[in-house]
Order: C-alpha cells, then structure tokens, then sequence
C-alpha cells in the first residue's frame, strides 16, 4: 500500500502529451481561420480598388466628352476614315476659330484617345466605348472599363449628354 501512496502522491510539474498536443491543435485552428480572414480582408481590398480605379477611368472620360459634346455644333457617332473613332465633334467660336475632335478607343491598349490640334490620352483601361444619338437630339454615351488582371467583372456606364442648341 505504501508504494501506490508514494507514485500518487507525486505532483506534476509539466503537461502531458495529450494537453501539448490538444494546445497545438487549438492554436492551429485559430491561427488558420485569422489568416484566412486576413487573406480575405486584402482580397476584398484589391477588388474594390480595382473598380474604384474602372469607375474613376469612365468618370475622367465622361467629364472630357461632355465639355466637347456641349460645345459642339455637329457631332458624328463615327468618322469614315477611321473605324476607331466613336465620337466625332465639331464646333466654332464665338471668333470664328473652328475646332474638330475626334475620340477614338485604342483597342490594343485600351484608352480613349482625344484628337484634336493634338492627341492624347484621356482614359485608360476602357474595353469598349459607343455613342449613339437619341431622338431627342441629345447623345447616349456608353463606356466598359476594367482594370487589367483584376479578375473583376467590367464597369458599364452609359450617360446622356445635352449638346448646345445650334443657331
């Protein structure tokens, strides 16, 4: 009897191999799921960026159109001589100085491209850009954007735009 009394009388000084592996098995678990929550986290921060950076890319665009298109007094959905241009705008001054523009979507790099005494770059990031006039005289303007690798579905804005009143 005196011998079972002196092994259960000893105290434990460390943990078992179950609690170490059972501890283990715990902080895997909790270490898995904040790493997938933080994983998540940046996913969720590059896809709203992406398309924040879409929406910014057609806002730019519609800004630079509908300044052209409110001064113009003939507008074109498209010029014959060149089949990128969706958009094709003319207008004088109050001093006679003529103006021609043309926007064109570049379709190998995909940016809208403003041409007139000079060309540049207005938007990039556009897939596909189409002007079309209504029956009310005033212009339907659709532009699809994307941010490259995103894996984010297209932005699609289409607006109307109100050209000045020819005299």
């Amino acid at each position: 009897m005196r011998a079972w009394r002196k092994y259960s009388s000893v105290s434990q000084r460390g943990y078992t191999l179950i609690e170490i592996l059972i501890a283990l098995a715990i902080t895997g678990l909790l270490a898995t799921g904040i790493a997938a929550l933080i994983a998540q986290t940046f996913n969720i921060n590059a896809s709203s960026s992406s398309r924040m950076t879409a929406l910014k890319q057609i806002e730019v665009a519609v800004d630079r159109i509908r300044v052209d298109v409110q001064m113009a007094q003939e507008i074109a959905g498209s010029a014959e001589s060149d089949p990128e241009v969706f958009l094709y705008l003319t207008w004088k001054e109050w001093d006679n100085t003529s103006h021609e523009v043309a926007y064109s979507l570049d379709s190998a790099t995909h940016e809208i491209i403003r041409e007139a005494e000079n060309s540049r770059v207005i938007a990039k990031n556009i897939r596909s850009a189409e002007a079309e006039e209504l029956d009310s005289g005033n212009w339907s303007i659709t532009l699809e954007a994307v941010v490259e690798d995103s894996g984010q579905a297209p932005e699609t804005r289409t607006f109307e735009v109100h050209p000045r009143l020819s005299q």
